[in-house]
């Protein structure tokens, strides 16, 4: 990344460690680290780094003279990620929309480490014992991530595990209804609790929205399923994608500080670092068109209307509750625009943060 960003949440495909032991991960050529580099390196092991960006306990660096030749190919950086002064990720970025140089660095990985497995419907991972790798489209680039699996899988348990304790407090908390009083409440539990696995953390006045630094790993987004009283929104209003970017357009004050309802479909997922992690979300009308997007027969008259598909962006995907999001799945979403959490993402004003889904839709 070449400018400063909110990191939200970076794990994404790490979650399969919970899933599966290490002992049964394992694919063809697997490295015990980067360039011969293993994980755990010390940061003083390592010459002329620089910070890039900090998160929290988590460094990202880039060092002076690297050699941005990866498999045949030129990279636009290489970062090194540290956790407490620890080597335990490596990105290798690549800024390209060239289909053709995308599908030719894809098809170097799969002869190297062997078939990996989707991971995203254009994504592929590589799950090891020591390393695990992933292949992962952000925006019109491509990055190659290396991991610590045994570093990651142990702080994506110890994560889930602390994610359960705060959702337990907030539910004994608010068992009352006095949900203000909860949200103060469980300000005070998180500054004891989570002073060993927290940078920082942030709690809405009511408690629908709650945010986790957790060192070392990011940050993601709890929204609690908890009847909070009537909410302060029009559902005699459903907005569409097409209505939303005429409002951008014209008037885009007047979503500023409101929830509203918004029926759409999530088209694609970018799993990325920080603000390359998002949902492309578009009407359903535009469906059929856009599953026409790699026809062979494709005319430039259909390119271009392709292109021209009202679409707007989701927050950062992976931080939100898995169970909100329905891919491919015409759905009324409840959320909001202008959150102050996406500021320092390009045109973050603009990304819908969804926050629930209305149950009769």
């Amino acid at each position: 990344m070449n400018k400063k960003i909110l990191l939200f949440f970076l794990i994404g495909f790490f979650i399969c460690s919970v899933v599966f032991p290490l002992s049964l991960r394992a694919y063809s050529n697997e490295p015990e680290g980067f360039r011969g580099i293993k994980w755990q390196a010390p940061m003083s092991e390592f010459e002329h780094l620089t910070l890039a960006h900090q998160y929290g306990s988590l460094k990202e660096m880039t060092r002076a003279n690297e050699d941005l030749d990866f498999n045949g190919f030129k990279a636009q950086r290489i970062l090194f990620w540290f956790t407490q002064d620890r080597l335990e990720m490596v990105t290798v970025q690549f800024e390209t929309d060239d289909e053709k140089q995308k599908a030719e660095l894809k098809q170097s990985l799969l002869s190297q480490y062997g078939l990996g497995k989707a991971c995203g419907a254009t994504d592929i991972c590589w799950d090891g014992q020591k390393t695990d790798i992933k292949y992962n489209n952000y925006g019109k680039g491509v990055e190659i991530i290396f991991s610590d699996a045994a570093a990651w899988s142990k702080r994506i348990n110890a994560v889930e595990t602390f994610k359960n304790k705060v959702l337990a407090a907030w539910r004994n908390l608010s068992a009352s209804g006095d949900v203000v009083g909860a949200a103060s409440a469980l300000k005070k539990w998180l500054t004891q609790e989570g002073r060993d696995v927290l940078d920082s953390f942030s709690v809405s006045a009511t408690g629908d929205q709650i945010v986790l630094a957790f060192k070392g790993v990011g940050t993601f987004i709890l929204t609690p399923e908890i009847d909070n009283g009537p909410r302060r929104i029009d559902r005699s209003k459903i907005y569409s994608i097409v209505e939303v970017e005429d409002i951008f357009k014209d008037k885009p004050e007047i979503l500023r500080g409101k929830d509203i309802l918004l029926k759409c479909v999530a088209v694609d997922m970018v799993a990325g670092l920080g603000c390359n992690d998002y949902l492309i979300l578009q009407d359903a009308r535009d469906m059929d068109l856009l599953k026409r997007r790699y026809d062979k027969d494709l005319t430039l008259e259909d390119e271009v209307a392709i292109k021209r598909i009202p679409r707007i962006l989701s927050a950062p995907t992976l931080g939100m509750p898995v169970n909100i999001v329905e891919p491919g799945r015409s759905v009324v979403y409840r959320g909001h625009f202008f959150d102050v959490n996406l500021n320092s993402c390009a045109d973050g004003w603009k990304r819908f943060v969804i926050m629930g889904k209305e149950k009769n839709n």
